[in-house]
């Protein structure tokens, strides 16, 4: 299951309904994966309106939690 990236900032924020949505997905063995674009999104964000290290290092590490990135077609 390709995540959206409005998800995976709700991840970053620990909002407890996506994070218990995350939980579902491995309980059931559902294979949660990202994008490049959902990395690139996350970064063109970060470079504009945040803390830009302190934010690419949150990204990193909710990417590295699903694994591998996706090239989508």
């Amino acid at each position: 299951m390709i995540l959206d990236t409005s998800f995976l900032i709700d991840l970053m924020r620990g909002d407890d309904g996506a994070e218990e949505k995350l939980r579902e997905l491995e309980e059931r063995n559902v294979k949660a994966s990202a994008t490049f674009i959902n990395g690139f999104e996350l970064r063109a964000g970060a470079l504009r309106y945040y803390d830009t290290e302190e934010e690419m290092e949150k990204i990193d590490k909710a990417l590295s939690s699903i694994g591998q990135l996706y090239m989508v077609p």
